[in-house]
């Protein structure tokens, strides 16, 4: 008489962990969540956190493709090479995950226009940094003006196998 409850317990149990497994399939975040046209990177490295993202697969609207999907052993991150062409308009683009247990969903992408004078932006060049010259440097220099032995300051100490200056 006890092994029915039992029985009816587990028979009731095993469809609502089945249906507990299927609610955890989902996106929770997608890095970067937007992009800009025009940009030099391409493609671009999507991250994506979430549940149950081993077997998943993620397509996107026609002219954006989707490459290289490598997930995480745990299945909670997924990673995706996102090529978005030269001729793509700035908008909003639906990415769309089909999990294994047979949900989907679907994460909105915005492709942004390029920002006004990007064409004009350059990069960190010699010209843009000061050479300063310290008087350690002019010291050191001229071999007339060299201490016959370094100022206590700049003696080490080398009782251990840290250097530290002298006090």
């Amino acid at each position: 008489m006890i092994r029915r409850p039992i029985l009816l317990r587990l028979l009731l149990t095993l469809p609502a962990l089945a249906l507990l497994h299927a609610q955890d399939s989902r996106v929770d975040k997608l890095e970067p969540p937007s992009w800009w046209k025009g940009s030099g990177w391409a493609p671009i490295r999507l991250l994506v956190r979430g549940q149950d993202l081993a077997q998943t697969k993620l397509t996107a609207p026609a002219p954006l493709t989707v490459s290289n999907l490598k997930a995480s052993e745990r299945g909670t991150y997924l990673f995706a090479d996102l090529n978005i062409p030269a001729s793509v308009l700035p908008g909003k683009y639906a990415l769309h995950f089909d999990f294994p247990n047979g949900k989907s969903q679907g994460v909105e992408f915005e492709l942004l226009p390029s920002p006004a004078g990007s064409n004009r932006v350059q990069g960190f060049h010699s010209d843009d940094f000061i050479y300063l010259r310290m008087p350690s440097d002019q010291r050191s220099s001229s071999p007339s003006i060299l201490p016959t032995s370094p100022p206590r300051s700049m003696s080490m100490r080398r009782e251990s196998n840290w250097p530290r200056l002298a006090r």
